[in-house]
């Protein structure tokens, strides 16, 4: 009766054999160039000559200190660019109207003031949290301990 089985692989056969490695991932490379299609290059010109200057100047109002302002501009974009700004950009063929701008302008005004008026979207207070105040039990229970030390000083002869 033969030891070797026929249909063993050819590396359990040879003892030495590595497995093969792992393949490196490749994206997201620093170094790496990423093309654009043209379109996605004259969506992102639109973007940002007609759409991010006016949320750029409605999140200016915002106190930086008190508001994720980064967050709301995000969120006030992704809520500006819906159905009718993907309507007017196809109908001027890449470029807003006139008329359509200025809309959007009042329109991330007023988003970016009602993002920032929800308590999720706000940092935390200015003034910083107090200390609990004393109570009566902890002044008590304070009192008491240092009692008791300076009853262990007194009998050891410390203080």
């Amino acid at each position: 009766m033969p030891l070797h089985d026929s249909k063993a692989s050819p590396i359990e056969d040879e003892p030495d054999s590595v497995p093969p490695t792992k393949r490196r991932r490749v994206e997201g490379d620093a170094g790496a160039v990423i093309d654009r299609s043209p379109a996605q290059v004259k969506l992102e010109e639109c973007l940002e000559k007609q759409v991010f200057p006016h949320v750029k100047s409605a999140l200016a109002e915002l106190p930086s200190h008190r508001c994720n302002t980064q967050a709301i501009g995000r969120l006030a974009v992704a809520g500006l660019t819906g159905g009718q700004f993907t309507d007017e950009y196809n109908h001027g063929r890449g470029r807003l109207s006139p008329a359509f701008e200025h809309e959007l302008a009042a329109r991330a005004r007023s988003e970016i003031m009602r993002l920032a008026s929800l308590p999720v979207r706000q940092k935390f207070r200015d003034e910083p949290r107090r200390a609990p105040l004393l109570t009566a039990r902890t002044f008590r229970s304070t009192r008491s301990k240092l009692f008791r030390l300076s009853q262990s000083c007194r009998r050891l002869s410390i203080c």
